[in-house]
């Protein structure tokens, strides 16, 4: 769970802890690229969109 290059964390997506869409979001998108999570979005936003608003607000900026 420690930074990495200024990426967010697990804790910056799920900052309450527990939460399903955002912990989802974390395992979709936290690891990939910008370039990649992008993509990987662009592939199927109606099966993300809910789980990146559920995301802490720091890994949502990001």
């Amino acid at each position: 769970m420690g930074k990495t290059n200024g990426l967010p964390t697990e804790r910056d997506f799920d900052p309450y802890g527990g939460e399903l869409d955002a912990q989802c979001a974390w395992k979709n998108f936290g690891g990939p690229t910008l370039d990649e999570a992008h993509a990987k979005f662009r592939e199927h936003p109606e099966c993300y969109r809910e789980k990146l608003m559920a995301m802490g607000g720091k890994a949502f900026a990001y």
